[in-house]
């Protein structure tokens, strides 16, 4: 089954992508979702989180300090990186 997603939803999905490799994970967890919806910056859950008087980039730096493995994946390996089960059930409900 083929899922629509919109043009947003399209960016987020690469930044998460770009976040997992960049801290070592060779599958994107909800965390990376997350650290790619504070990357787009412009949506209403980064709004939220400002309206909670919690700064973007504090809430970053902790989920980074709390998922970074080490060593980055290497960017060729762009394509193997697939969803954590728990990411797949956050998107299944986004569509």
């Amino acid at each position: 089954m083929e899922m629509h997603i919109s043009k947003e939803l399209s960016f987020i999905i690469g930044y998460a992508r770009d976040e997992a490799l960049r801290m070592g994970a060779h599958e994107i967890g909800v965390e990376h979702l997350l650290l790619g919806i504070l990357r787009h910056g412009d949506n209403d859950a980064v709004r939220s989180i400002e309206a909670l008087c919690a700064p973007v980039e504090d809430v970053k730096h902790y989920v980074e300090s709390q998922v970074t493995l080490g060593e980055s994946v290497p960017y060729n390996d762009w394509d193997s990186i697939v969803f954590s089960s728990a990411a797949q059930s956050v998107l299944n409900s986004a569509a």
